[in-house]
C-alpha cells in the first residue's frame, strides 16, 4: 500500500461540492479531480470473483485482484463525504476518507462478504488501518490517526452495513 501523497496534500485533487447542515456535524461532499490507486490494499474479494466495481453517477471505483493482490482504483469525479464526525477537513485526512469511505460503501452493499461475516469483518479492519495509515502517511500526528481510528472501530458498525451484536 503505497502511493505518492503529493497532489492530495497540496488540495489539487479534491474539491468541495456541497456544504449544508445535518444534524450536530454538519454535511459535507467532495469530488476527486483525478484517479487514485492504491496497490496492495489489502481487501479481500469474495472467492470466485477477480473485480467487484460501482460505477454509479456519483462513484466510480473498482477493486481489481491480480493473482494474491487487489488494487484499488478511484476514478476522477467519485464523490464521497469526507471525514465524518466532529473532525476538521485537511489535507492530512482527505484522501484517507475517500478510500475509507469506498470500502464502507462496498461493504455496506455486500460487494466485500455479507454482512458481519468474517469476510466481512476482516475488510472492515483492514479499512479502519488504511484510514489510519493513510493520515500517518499523509502527515497526520500518530495520536490523530490513532483517535480517527478507534472511532470507527466503535461507531462503524452500522453505517459499513453490519449490526452490533
Amino acid at each position: 500500500m503505497s502511493l505518492p501523497p503529493t497532489a492530495w496534500l497540496e488540495g489539487k485533487d479534491y474539491v468541495k461540492i456541497a456544504d449544508g447542515f445535518l444534524g450536530p456535524f454538519g454535511s459535507r461532499r467532495y469530488e476527486s479531480r483525478t484517479g487514485l490507486l492504491l496497490r496492495d490494499c489489502g481487501l479481500e474479494l469474495p472467492a470466485g470473483l477477480c473485480s467487484v466495481a460501482d460505477a454509479r453517477m456519483s462513484s466510480h471505483w473498482d477493486l481489481r485482484r491480480y493473482g494474491d493482490r487487489v488494487d484499488l482504483w478511484v476514478w476522477s469525479g467519485t464523490q464521497y463525504d469526507g471525514p465524518s464526525g466532529p473532525t476538521y477537513d485537511d489535507a492530512h485526512n482527505m484522501r484517507a476518507a475517500c478510500v475509507h469511505d469506498i470500502a464502507y460503501r462496498a461493504l455496506r452493499d455486500g460487494k466485500l462478504g455479507a454482512a458481519n461475516s468474517r469476510l466481512w469483518k476482516r475488510n472492515r479492519l483492514v479499512a479502519d488501518r488504511l484510514l489510519r495509515d493513510l493520515m500517518i502517511q499523509d502527515g497526520a500526528s500518530k495520536f490523530r490517526a490513532r483517535y480517527y481510528y478507534l472511532a470507527v472501530r466503535l461507531f462503524g458498525v452500522v453505517p459499513a452495513g453490519g449490526k452490533y451484536l
